[in-house]
């Protein structure tokens, strides 16, 4: 029962699976492909060796892996599939190995669905505030290279530097995933729950919670800022806070506010919004289990500086994008 994995991010061996109506265990040859994102699985190895059709296809699409109650188990949730599907290695390593691999290919098509080829004056448009955008840096660069010989940048250029775009998993505070499963599966749950809900916080070391919650959600975020949020904090130009306000404007977005969109091209409202004048930045960490880099942004009471209210989730693909989303996030 060996697993074999390359440097393609494929993966094979054998796996117990457990059963979506009645629950019971069996064991099943799983062959994944990374490149395609598909986890296919047959009931003998041989015929995946012949090329038989499978017995069973997995896509990751919007796919999120997890470890889940038991030693060596871990779950595939797919908003796409009508079940979860709950998996068992032999091994703890063969555990993290499947969960890793699942997960990096997972979140690679999850990030590429969500950001699309779209740059980010095409969602400034779209959301229209490119214009207002590109009015308000337009006044400022013009009052402040009076006098100046140098050769002003164009516009549209100098615009990008006070906006980032881009594709992200977005966990708002207190989003949680239940599990789904068959019928007789489902009744059964409580039960076992309470018997094994002790054994599993040991094994798992207390950390159910956080790998049951999933990495988010995919949406287009937007940031607009009044500062460059491409240069660090201090060092930037700020814009002219009177040509931020001036009618006609396009759109009821504002500046220094984090949103997020489900559609990055069309005129629809956020889907969720983060102010981010009174909000403080976590440290850039890395995920468990190829979940990629993640980012936490929360607010603070004005009076105390402590925690509270609304935090976000961010989680991407690279630890450099993870980075300049930190950044930006300060820097407005």
């Amino acid at each position: 029962h060996a697993d074999m994995s390359d440097s393609c991010g494929n993966l094979e061996g054998w796996l117990r699976k457990k059963s979506h109506h009645i629950g019971l265990w069996k064991w099943r040859y799983f062959q994944f492909e990374g490149k395609s994102g598909i986890l296919r699985y047959w009931k003998k190895q041989r015929f995946a060796e012949e090329h038989q059709k499978p017995r069973g296809e997995i896509s990751l699409s919007g796919c999120h892996v997890a470890a889940c109650c038991g030693l060596y188990r871990f779950v595939l949730r797919a908003p796409q599939a009508a079940y979860d599907e709950e998996l068992e290695t032999e091994t703890s390593e063969q555990r993290d190995l499947w969960i890793c691999s699942l997960n990096a290919a997972a979140l690679q098509h999850r990030l590429a669905a969500s950001a699309g080829q779209v740059t980010a004056e095409d969602v400034l448009q779209a959301k229209g505030m490119w214009q207002t955008l590109k009015n308000a840096v337009s006044d400022t660069f013009s009052a402040a290279a009076a006098g100046v010989a140098e050769e002003p940048i164009p516009v549209e250029t100098a615009a990008l530097r006070y906006a980032r775009v881009g594709g992200a998993l977005l966990r708002l505070s207190g989003e949680r995933h239940p599990p789904r499963q068959g019928r007789l599966v489902v009744a059964g749950r409580r039960v076992r729950d309470s018997l094994l809900r002790s054994r599993c916080e040991v094994e798992t070391g207390g950390c159910l919670s956080s790998s049951d919650a999933g990495v988010g959600t995919e949406f287009c975020l937007l940031l607009v800022s009044s500062r460059e949020i491409s240069e660090p904090p201090g060092e930037s130009q700020v814009l002219n806070s009177a040509s931020l306000l001036e009618p006609p404007r396009d759109s009821n977005l504002k500046f220094e506010v984090l949103y997020a969109f489900s559609d990055a091209l069309d005129f629809s409202e956020p889907v969720a919004s983060l102010p981010l004048l009174h909000c403080e930045v976590g440290e850039v960490t890395r995920c468990k289990y190829g979940n990629g880099w993640s980012l936490c942004i929360f607010e603070v009471a004005e009076e105390t500086g402590l925690p509270g209210g609304a935090s976000w989730l961010i989680t991407v693909e690279t630890r450099e994008d993870c980075e300049l989303w930190s950044q930006a996030a300060k820097a407005a």
